[in-house]
């Protein structure tokens, strides 16, 4: 009993963070304003309900570094650490996977990310008079309506964005919830399966940072989506 509980709660936990991977979703979904460069740090919380068990393996924290047109966004934990480069002038993203003992970049282009918008089938989009102070930053309240073909029903989605970062036309398109709207998302909401969850800035950190800290890490073998999502069917 023990181990099919430990396996259920793994298998779980991978569910979410393959997700995340394929879909280039939340966190890993932010895109660089032409005049930010540094560092935002997320804190993950999910809804009510979870066991105990599956929220272990779930991650907690996400991290995302900003510099000339491109990001690299990542989390780590318990199931392995996952990221995301973007590099919006060629329109490819890399997820990055350290998973099962192996080390994957997956390689979507422009044609793959709108594919990815599928999963959500989006019913509407309401801008509110509703806005706050992020760390600092005027945020403005969006609320976004998706069918969910899986799970066969409308959800809502609430989101704090900013445009006060610069230019931000482009921010989210990888991201098939919030690929509309212009601004850096620093509070939303996001549904992965039958996980809800909620990520919120903790921080906002102006940095140089190096080239090499958005590169592929040299212990990863580049994929394609196809490829990937292959290997990951079979694991």
């Amino acid at each position: 009993m023990k181990f099919k509980l430990l396996k259920n709660k793994q298998n779980t936990g991978i569910r979410v963070i393959c997700f995340l991977i394929l879909f280039g979703i939340s966190t890993f979904s932010l895109y660089a304003a032409n005049d930010f460069e540094g560092e935002i740090t997320y804190q993950i919380t999910y809804e009510d309900g979870i066991q105990k068990q599956i929220l272990e393996v779930l991650p907690k924290q996400s991290t995302l570094l900003i510099k000339n047109h491109t990001f690299y966004s990542y989390t780590n934990g318990p199931m392995g650490n996952q990221g995301l480069i973007y590099d919006d002038k060629k329109k490819v993203s890399y997820s990055l996977i350290d998973l099962f003992s192996s080390a994957w970049a997956i390689k979507k282009n422009k044609i793959d990310i709108i594919k990815d918008r599928d999963i959500f089938k989006i019913q509407s989009i309401r801008h509110t008079e509703e806005s706050k102070l992020i760390l600092g930053y005027s945020c403005r309240m969006i609320i976004v309506t998706a069918y969910i073909p899986k799970l066969k029903k409308n959800i809502e989605f609430k989101a704090f964005y900013t445009p006060s970062l610069g230019n931000t036309d482009w921010i989210n398109e990888t991201d098939p919830i919030y690929y509309q709207v212009k601004g850096i998302l620093l509070e939303y909401e996001i549904q992965m399966g039958s996980v809800f969850m909620s990520y919120k800035a903790t921080e906002v950190k102006k940095l140089k940072l190096s080239d090499s800290d958005l590169k592929i890490p040299k212990t990863h073998k580049i994929v394609s989506y196809q490829e990937a999502g292959h290997l990951l069917k079979n694991r």
